[in-house]
C-alpha cells in the first residue's frame, strides 16, 4: 500500500468519529442549566468570555462548566513524557515563538479556512468579520498557553483549561451543525479528522511556515515541536493513530498534512462541477473570512509601526506603501498560490512586491509581531466569535 493509500485509509477510519467526553459534557450541562429554570445566557458566550490564562480557577464560570472542564483526569500513556514536553516548550518559547505568532496568524488560520464544516461553523456567528480579533486573540492565547513551560503539567493547568475550553467549543459547534447528508456522503462538524487537521496547522505548518519565512527550526526542534502537539492532540481527545510524533514517516506529521490540505483543495476544485452543499457558498464564505483577517492584520500592522522605520515611513510615500502590503506579501508567501488563489488573496503590485520581498529578506520582521496587547481580552462584553455560537 502506498504511502498515500495508506494515510487515506486512516483518514477513512476516523471520518465521522467525534468527541464522546465534550458531548456528554456539553448534555449533561444543558441538562442542569435548563432542569429548573430558562438556561439563560448561551454557554458558547460563557465559554467565549473565560479566559483561563486569568482565571485558572474558573470562578467565572457556572458551576456545572467549571465541574466539567475541571474534570478531564485519565492516566496519559506512556509515550507521553511530561519533563519533555516542559523541556520542549521552554526551548522552543525563548527560540521561536515570535515567529510562530505570525506564522499561526497569517498561515495557519487561513488553511482551516478551506475547510467547508469549519468554514461553516466560522460563519455561523455572522459577527466573525466584524470580531476576527477576538478569534485571533483566543487562537493566539491558546497558542501561547501551550507552549509555556509546565503549562501542560497537571489536570488544572493553564493549558489542560484551554484545551478543555475548546473541546467543550467544538461540541458546541457539532451540536449547531448535526450531520449533514450531501451528494449520497455523510459529513460531520470537527470530527476526530477535522480536529487533527487543526492541529496540524498548528504544528506541521508552523515548522513550514517559518523555514518560507527564513527562520527554518533544527530537525530536533522541529521533531520535538510535532510531539509537543501529539500530546495536545492527545488530551484533545484525538485517537493517537492521528497524531506523529515527528515530521517524517509514513504517518508523520508531513504526510497527514499533505494529504489532508490536498483533500480540501481537491474538494473545492470538484465544486466547481457539483451542486454541493448548495445552501452554503463555501469558498465565498472563505474569501470573506480572509479579507477580513487580512484587513485586521493591515490594520494592527498601521498602528504598531517600528520604532525604527518611523522615520523612514514618515518621509516616504512610497515606503509607507510597500510597508502596507507586507501582510499580503506574507500571506501570499506562507499560502503559496494555489491556496492564496482559493481564499482570494491577491498579489501585491509588482514593485510593492518587489521591495516588500526585499525588506523581508534583510528587516528582522518577525521582531514586529502582532502587537495587540495579550494580556487583556478585546472587549469583555463581546462573546468570543469562535465558540460563541448558540
Amino acid at each position: 500500500m502506498s504511502n498515500s493509500n495508506s494515510v487515506g485509509a486512516l483518514v477513512k477510519e476516523f471520518s465521522g468519529q467525534l468527541d464522546p467526553w465534550a458531548d456528554d459534557a456539553i448534555q449533561k450541562i444543558d441538562k442542569i442549566r435548563t432542569k429548573d429554570k430558562p438556561p439563560g445566557e448561551p454557554l458558547g458566550m460563557i465559554l467565549g468570555r473565560w479566559n483561563p490564562s486569568k482565571d485558572s480557577k474558573g470562578c467565572q464560570l457556572p458551576d456545572e462548566i467549571r465541574s466539567s472542564i475541571f474534570d478531564q483526569s485519565g492516566k496519559l500513556p506512556d509515550w507521553i513524557k511530561l519533563e519533555r514536553v516542559a523541556k520542549i516548550q521552554k526551548r522552543f518559547k525563548e527560540a521561536h515563538w515570535a515567529g510562530t505568532r505570525i506564522v499561526i496568524s497569517n498561515y495557519s488560520l487561513l488553511l482551516t479556512y478551506i475547510d467547508d464544516d469549519i468554514v461553516r461553523a466560522l460563519s455561523s456567528t455572522g459577527r466573525l468579520m466584524t470580531h476576527i480579533r477576538d478569534r485571533l486573540y483566543d487562537t493566539l492565547k491558546f497558542a501561547e498557553s501551550i507552549t509555556d513551560s509546565g503549562s501542560l503539567s497537571d489536570i488544572n493547568s493553564v493549558g489542560r483549561l484551554w484545551i478543555g475550553k475548546v473541546r467543550l467549543a467544538h461540541a458546541i459547534v457539532r451540536r449547531k451543525f448535526p450531520n449533514v447528508q450531501a451528494g449520497g456522503q455523510q459529513y460531520y462538524s470537527l470530527d476526530q479528522v477535522q480536529t487533527a487537521f487543526v492541529l496540524l496547522t498548528f504544528s506541521y505548518a508552523v515548522v513550514v511556515g517559518l523555514a518560507k519565512m527564513g527562520w527554518r527550526m533544527s530537525e530536533d526542534d522541529a521533531n520535538d515541536y510535532i510531539y509537543l502537539w501529539a500530546v495536545v492532540g492527545y488530551l484533545m481527545g484525538v485517537d493517537e493513530k492521528l497524531l506523529p510524533h515527528s515530521v517524517d514517516g509514513e504517518f508523520g506529521a508531513k504526510a497527514l498534512f499533505e494529504f489532508m490540505t490536498n483533500k480540501n483543495v481537491g474538494d473545492w476544485r470538484r465544486k466547481k462541477n457539483q451542486s454541493y452543499h448548495l445552501k452554503f457558498d463555501a469558498p465565498l464564505q472563505a474569501k470573506l473570512l480572509t479579507s477580513a483577517a487580512l484587513t485586521f492584520i493591515e490594520q494592527v500592522a498601521i498602528e504598531n509601526k517600528p520604532d525604527d522605520l518611523l522615520w523612514l515611513l514618515d518621509r516616504s510615500q512610497f515606503a509607507e506603501d510597500v510597508y502596507r502590503q507586507l501582510p499580503r506579501i506574507v500571506m501570499r508567501r506562507l499560502c503559496g498560490r494555489e491556496v492564496s488563489r482559493l481564499l482570494g488573496i491577491s498579489r501585491a503590485p509588482l514593485l510593492y512586491w518587489f521591495f516588500g520581498s526585499l525588506a523581508l529578506s534583510f528587516y528582522p520582521v518577525r521582531e514586529i509581531e502582532l502587537k495587540f496587547s495579550l494580556d487583556d481580552k478585546p472587549n469583555p462584553d463581546s462573546s468570543s466569535q469562535t465558540f460563541g455560537l448558540d
